[in-house]
């Protein structure tokens, strides 16, 4: 029920993500909220936090680091934000999305 929910206020523009860049994950993580770790003083990304948007309640961990495999990007384009590409869990709840211009895609 929870998927069906976040996946109608996803096709009605309800809540957008937002993208917040910290030194360290904090322990409580917001939903709607994309936590990139890293360093803020030369902009080095090094990992993506967030909470799955399908409401499973699980974090999600993404790779920003060019060297390691799998790899994602974050495009910022003025207050808006993209990461590619596609998110696909493999496991548990099996959600398939991209998050572009702050907002959930479902595949």
């Amino acid at each position: 029920m929870k998927k069906i929910i976040n996946w109608f206020k996803n096709i009605f523009g309800i809540g957008n993500y937002k993208l917040l860049f910290v030194q360290e994950l904090p322990q409580n993580l917001n939903k709607m909220t994309v936590y990139v770790e890293g360093n803020i003083k030369t902009h080095e990304k090094y990992y993506a936090y967030f909470i799955c948007p399908c409401g499973c309640g699980d974090i999600l961990t993404l790779n920003l680091i060019d060297d390691v495999s799998p790899v994602w990007r974050i495009k910022e384009d003025h207050r808006k934000f993209s990461i590619h590409p596609s998110i696909w869990r493999k496991g548990n709840c099996k959600s398939h999305f991209w998050i572009k211009q702050n907002k959930v895609r479902w595949v």
